[in-house]
């Protein structure tokens, strides 16, 4: 995935099931808020665990909200 990728919003582009699972949650509910009102840290955040190979479990924002990523 490329910088340009990532700034753009297509950070969640490819990524398999778990990009998928990330793309269609409805994270208004959440207090992440609206996926594309996400910082840019975040977005970069999700954009490495969906490249890992590896389980990882981010915990975001003053409500520690987790999204755990399967690798």
């Amino acid at each position: 995935m490329s910088t340009q990728q990532i700034l753009t919003g297509d950070f969640l582009a490819g990524g398999g099931e778990m990009a998928e699972l990330v793309r269609t949650k409805d994270w208004s509910d959440t207090p992440l808020g609206p996926i594309d009102q996400w910082p840019q840290s975040l977005r970069t955040t999700v954009s490495l665990c969906l490249a890992s190979n590896f389980p990882i479990n981010v915990i975001w924002g003053d409500d520690n909200v987790q999204i755990p990523f399967r690798g």
